[in-house]
């Protein structure tokens, strides 16, 4: 099943966090909410959670606050983020997918 990349929007307005280096739990909790109200109707909502779960495993393995902070702020000001950034955005949410919804 081929997702659009726009799918871990609502993960990355959601998170909107600085000033720590680790994100903080309530963030990570407002993330997973915002991911499962994004979920389509034809999606199985234990896969939906699963891949909402995975997404947010792979932001938090993958990027440093600096670094997801300075995304969400380009994608919440509708600019192109860094084109590394986002490539690392897209690996993440195709390999969850690939792991929970196809």
């Amino acid at each position: 099943m081929l997702r659009s990349l726009s799918m871990m929007l609502p993960l990355l307005l959601a998170f909107g966090v600085a000033g720590s280096a680790e994100i903080p739990p309530s963030a990570l909790d407002s993330d997973y909410s915002e991911c499962m109200r994004s979920k389509d109707d034809s999606i199985d909502k234990t896969n939906w959670a699963n891949y909402c779960a995975c997404a947010l495993q792979g932001v938090q393995e993958h990027f440093d606050l600096e670094e997801y902070t300075a995304l969400f702020q380009a994608m919440q000001s509708h600019q192109p983020g860094e084109a590394g950034s986002v490539a690392k955005l897209e690996e993440i949410r195709s390999a969850c997918e690939a792991e929970t919804l196809d």
